[in-house]
């Protein structure tokens, strides 16, 4: 068995080991809300590659933020054998990174060990974008080179929801536009009604973020939820797509 000390705490050094710590295995991220403004949550499920367990403190040594807000008010509890999850309470999302990573670096994080307390997790961070509840589904309508989309879902909380697109598989960029956000060549879509919007609303806005972002080259139009796109000059045959953009990567 290979033990390493990463550093002491008020109980000892904190002991990980390749053959029994526990490892990050998987994360899944969701939104919701309770039917109100002030009901807004963000969950985070973490999933690790054996049993589990947690001590009162899970969280000890994790800062969890949100576009670098560090967020407060966390509920962590254990969900499954080789899960814990973490319950976070939103009020509007900004940009819409989440991202948990150690406190004190090299300290881990002691609140969570393999079964018998022993050993501590193996040390993780984790980078997403969170999601808001909307997808983009492929329908069988053509559209020469351009593209049909059918909106899907509603916002769950206030957030973004990210678009990007695509010609022949490459992100376009977007005109500068004071008005309108961008992260990694995605346009931001707000989610400022998130209570009322209904799908057809929700395509209609991201036509709106589109027409205003990509309006000299490009025209996109809405059919209810259906979202459609093309390239002003289909002379060259680039074939256009949409897609959501999100992200969740962990280590």
């Amino acid at each position: 068995m290979t033990a390493v000390l990463l550093g002491i705490s008020g109980c000892g050094s904190v002991r990980i080991s390749e053959e029994e710590s526990p490892k990050l295995n998987n994360v899944i991220i969701q939104t919701y809300n309770n039917g109100s403004e002030s009901s807004q949550f963000v969950e985070v499920t973490l999933q690790f590659d054996r049993k589990i367990a947690v001590k009162k403190k899970i969280l000890s040594n994790m800062k969890v933020t949100i576009s670098g807000t560090r967020m407060s008010d966390i509920t962590a509890s254990k969900t499954a054998d080789e899960d814990i999850t973490l319950n976070i309470p939103v009020t509007a999302v900004t940009k819409g990174i989440l991202s948990i990573a150690e406190e004190k670096e090299g300290k881990g994080y002691s609140g969570i060990t393999e079964s018998s307390g022993h050993y501590n997790v193996r040390t993780f961070s984790v980078d997403a974008i969170i999601p808001s509840g909307i997808s983009l589904a492929d329908t069988q309508e053509t559209n020469g080179t351009g593209f049909v989309k059918n909106v899907q879902g509603i916002w769950n909380i206030r957030c973004i929801t990210w678009v990007k697109l695509l010609e022949n598989g490459e992100a376009v960029p977007g005109e500068p536009c004071a008005e309108l956000d961008e992260l990694d060549d995605a346009v931001a879509v707000h989610g400022h009604d998130f209570l009322t919007s209904d799908t057809t609303m929700i395509a209609e806005d991201i036509v709106k973020a589109l027409n205003d972002h990509y309006g000299s080259a490009y025209v996109f139009r809405q059919d209810g939820t259906r979202i459609y796109g093309n390239k002003l000059d289909e002379s060259d045959g680039t074939k256009l797509d949409l897609q959501i953009y999100t992200y969740t990567n962990f280590e």
